[in-house]
């Protein structure tokens, strides 16, 4: 990827959350304990990370659960990390 299109992706606003929009942290803890170690281990621990991933996967899939947006979490970082 040129340098052009890295900064037009980090400059784009498309699946961001609106400003002042926050994050359901009670949503996260109702999830399975399974899928919450997992996600945490491929984000090395890092609660916000998880909490903004969670929160722009049910910004755009609102029907979904918890648990489903934890799992398609996950499978999206294995996919873009080669399946580790």
């Amino acid at each position: 990827m040129g340098a052009t299109a890295a900064v037009a992706i980090a400059g784009s606003t498309k699946n961001k959350l609106p400003a002042g929009t926050t994050t359901k942290q009670g949503s996260f803890d109702k999830a399975s304990p399974k899928l919450q170690k997992r996600l945490m281990t491929l984000l090395h621990n890092d609660q916000a990370a998880a909490s903004r991933l969670i929160a722009n996967i049910k910004l755009n899939h609102p029907q979904q659960s918890t648990n489903w947006a934890i799992e398609k979490a996950i499978y999206d970082l294995e996919r873009d990390r080669g399946g580790r």
